[in-house]
């Protein structure tokens, strides 16, 4: 479930036309809960880890959206690093974040995973986002 909503991110971010800024594209959709213009960075993901429900939404100018029980979507039309981030809660603290982000330079999605206590295919954080310092997660 989690790769269709970030599918559904991305197609709305594809479509948007390439002219139109983000205020412009989101300033029609105020009912959007899960829509920002803030940038989809590294620096931002780690922020976010074990953030509670109220950082999260001061850090991301939105409460987000919630989808599957504990879990909440967001997406950023930014100008830059733009993509989809879901964030899984347990209590009112972030335990895994999982986030595709845009390179427009390499037409391919940058990938973001952190989750201390999974001990599945990914158990480390990885980030393919420029400026991190978590391993890579395509390689």
């Amino acid at each position: 479930m989690r790769f269709i909503l970030m599918a559904v991110s991305f197609a709305l971010l594809a479509s948007s036309p390439a002219s139109a800024s983000c205020l412009e594209l989101l300033s029609g959709l105020k009912d959007l809960h899960d829509a920002t213009c803030e940038p989809i960075t590294d620096r931002l993901l780690v922020s976010l880890e074990g953030a509670t429900r109220a950082e999260v939404a001061k850090a991301m100018k939105v409460i987000g959206r919630q989808t599957i029980g504990p879990m909440v979507h967001l997406f950023s039309s930014a100008d830059t690093y733009p993509g989809g981030v879901d964030l899984t809660f347990e209590g009112d603290r972030v335990v895994l974040i999982f986030a595709g982000v845009d390179d427009p330079e390499n037409f391919k999605t940058m990938w973001f995973i952190w989750n201390p206590e999974y001990h599945g295919r990914n158990p480390n954080p990885c980030s393919d986002l420029p400026g991190s310092h978590y391993a890579r997660c395509g390689k």
